[in-house]
């Protein structure tokens, strides 16, 4: 189980390059619980590669939609919502990145920061949303309750935090020293 506290908090910092690193710590989680032959590195790196990623995501999610229903538990858990999301996350990116080489001023700056930062807070919405499904069936697989779960920072995520905090000073910086 990780704690939604956990989530929204690694979320921002990492402005949003977490969800990569949950895609490899959960889909670590689904190998290890069940045996089956799954590459969690190569999951969370399928992210790097256009429109394939979008279908890595739909089978994360369906799997985990899957294992909720063999157990007869409920499940919000929708891998077309889920890929939908992803597309507009990445739509939002490209619209963030897209000045096309010319100056940017402190409003193009500002406008592009407002972008990063609601595709950031979707991504979060977004892995809250499934990570409660999953520690709800975490829950019922081990009968531990998520508040008594406790959850370390492990040195894939104190790394990505740092690349995201350098993110958010870099898009801060931008801000002021547009023209």
């Amino acid at each position: 189980m990780i704690p939604l506290g956990h989530i929204l908090l690694m979320s921002i910092i990492s402005y949003g390059i977490y969800f990569a690193y949950w895609l490899f710590l959960t889909w670590k989680h689904y190998r290890d619980h069940t045996g089956e032959e799954a590459f969690p590195y190569w999951h969370a790196m399928t992210q790097l590669v256009p429109v394939y990623s979008y279908f890595r995501v739909h089978a994360h999610m369906r799997v985990f939609a899957e294992l909720m229903r063999k157990e007869k538990l409920p499940t919000t858990i929708s891998p077309g919502w889920a890929v939908i999301t992803s597309i507009g996350i990445g739509s939002l990116g490209s619209i963030s990145l897209g000045n096309g080489g010319e100056i940017i001023t402190q409003r193009m700056a500002i406008s592009m920061a407002l972008v990063d930062t609601f595709a950031v807070a979707i991504l979060a919405w977004l892995l809250l949303h499934v990570q409660a499904n999953l520690n709800s069936y975490w829950s019922h697989i081990s009968g531990v309750k998520p508040l008594d779960t406790k959850f370390r920072l492990g040195y894939g995520a104190a790394a990505i935090a740092v690349i995201g905090v350098l993110a958010w000073v870099h898009t801060i910086t931008t801000i002021f020293n547009a023209v």
